[in-house]
């Protein structure tokens, strides 16, 4: 009875404790150089001063990523590595620059603390030394062998990520935090207990409560003992212990599946915009900040086209109803858009609250080859594209037709078409792009005659139009030289 008592106890105290603490997670945009990584430093350092310890999930630094993978294309496809070389040279480089800048300009250099900065230091040149030496014989190994499987993507894309973390804790430590009792500590996601499973390049975190439970004591020890966890975002490792990654911005997902475990009071996404807008404001000029969003609304602009957020990293949030608030980094002040359960209800969003884009859609309509009570029709297109092992985006469908599109990620493959030919008659098209409407539900109908009526107008053909099972989006398909045209045509008309 006593121990059951104290077990209890200590639950509800891991509940409190990290209840207070919020997650933190900064993109690449917000690490590009060292002025940045310092301007991250101080806003850490100020939530924990002013709040309780954060936990901290970091993206790789500016554009390593983007460069890594190049610099394995190279490997693969030139006959010489020399470029290759090069490229992770150029990389190495930079974070040698934030290395010694921090070195240089310390708070720590000062012989109180001479030992724990010389200890600080060498830590980081040794991993920094390490994982470049790493890298560049993985990618020889790609030039020899000729081979980049989705196993060694992973693999290189990962040292972004853990160079990022060990980096920015040295700098933290020795130029941010002003209270000598409060520390950094860089960790790997695995070294918290998450773990993925999925394919490579596209991973998704196991939720089973062993896990949860393992990350949530893992994360209350490091705070305990008045440390701030520094986490890898976008990595992780699968049950093989291989290192798998969780697709574009999947360092958002990290963020808001350790909130889930945690139980975080908050998850702030750290971006290089005001947080969310009506539209791509690259694309529409006019295009007007977002206060907040539901969960549904911001996993819909997300899947659809918007590249603030990861597409399912609302649903952690969702179920442990977290708020997520996008906050800008090179603007702090500015509050963001604030993401909870409420939707938006501001009054120049009556009708359409945002709307987004997403290009390069492949459009394929399936016709039946008997038109009337064909039984089973249905389940057998989709038996095709299961073991095609093809993720469908929108869809419309009647007794006898189906209009689907697919991302530029799920290619259908000839033996797949052939099958559907011997059921029905199929058309695939290019070139085309879903524009999706994040609307008010109670005005939805209202809302699609107008911008059919605007697009008919100005001579834009609807392809296939699909509404959600939440009702908050309705996506049309359009070519896709229309879409900015498209966009631009019905955000004048409803803001």
């Amino acid at each position: 009875m006593i121990n059951t008592i104290i077990l209890l106890f200590g639950m509800i105290h891991v509940c409190f404790s990290l209840k207070k603490n919020p997650v933190l997670k900064f993109g690449g945009s917000s690490l590009a150089n060292i002025k940045r990584l310092k301007n991250v430093g101080d806003i850490i350092s100020d939530i924990s001063i002013n709040d309780q310890l954060p936990v901290v999930v970091l993206s790789a630094i500016g554009s390593t990523t983007n460069k890594l993978l190049e610099a394995s294309y190279s490997a693969l496809n030139d006959d010489d590595i020399s470029k290759s070389l090069s490229i992770v040279n150029g990389v190495k480089s930079n974070h040698y620059l934030i290395f010694n800048f921090i070195k240089d300009n310390s708070k720590n250099n000062l012989k109180s603390n001479k030992i724990k900065f010389e200890r600080d230091t060498l830590i980081a040149k040794r991993d920094i030394d390490e994982y470049f030496t790493n890298l560049i014989n993985i990618l020889k190994g790609i030039h020899l062998l000729n081979e980049l499987s989705p196993v060694v993507i992973d693999n290189v894309s990962s040292f972004g990520e853990r160079l990022s973390v060990r980096l920015f804790a040295y700098l933290i430590n020795n130029m941010c935090l002003e209270d000598s009792e409060i520390e950094a500590e860089f960790y790997d996601s695995w070294d918290l207990g998450l773990k993925a499973d999925g394919c490579h390049n596209d991973s998704k975190f196991i939720e089973d409560d062993y896990v949860k439970d393992t990350v949530k004591m893992n994360i209350e020890s490091i705070i305990k003992r008045n440390k701030i966890p520094i986490v890898t975002g976008f990595i992780c490792k699968n049950l093989d212990g291989k290192i798998t990654t969780l697709g574009r911005g999947g360092s958002d997902l990290t963020a808001t599946f350790i909130g889930e475990c945690c139980g975080s009071r908050e998850i702030q996404v750290w971006k290089d915009v005001n947080g969310l807008m009506t539209a791509d404001p690259k694309v529409v000029k006019d295009a007007k900040p977002l206060s907040k969003l539901s969960y549904e609304q911001a996993s819909e602009l997300a899947y659809f086209g918007a590249k603030i957020l990861h597409p399912i990293s609302m649903l952690p949030a969702k179920k442990t109803e977290i708020p997520v608030i996008i906050k800008n980094s090179y603007n702090v002040t500015n509050e963001g858009t604030f993401i909870s359960n409420e939707l938006n209800n501001d009054i120049d969003k009556e009708y359409i609250v945002a709307m987004t884009s997403k290009k390069d859609i492949t459009l394929i309509d399936i016709v039946s080859t008997r038109m009337l009570e064909q039984t089973g029709f249905l389940s057998k297109v989709f038996k095709i594209f299961e073991e095609d092992n093809i993720s469908i985006d929108v869809i419309a469908t009647s007794e006898i037709s189906i209009s689907l599109t697919l991302d530029n990620k799920n290619i259908i493959s000839k033996n797949a078409i052939d099958k559907l030919n011997k059921i029905s008659c199929v058309r695939v098209k290019k070139d085309y792009s879903i524009l999706s409407f994040i609307v008010n539900i109670d005005k939805s109908n209202e809302v699609l005659s107008k911008i059919l009526y605007i697009l008919s107008k100005n001579g834009i053909n609807a392809e296939m139009i699909s509404q959600g099972a939440s009702k908050v989006n309705i996506s049309i398909v359009i070519h896709s030289k229309d879409v900015d045209k498209a966009l631009n045509l019905v955000h004048n008309n409803f803001f």
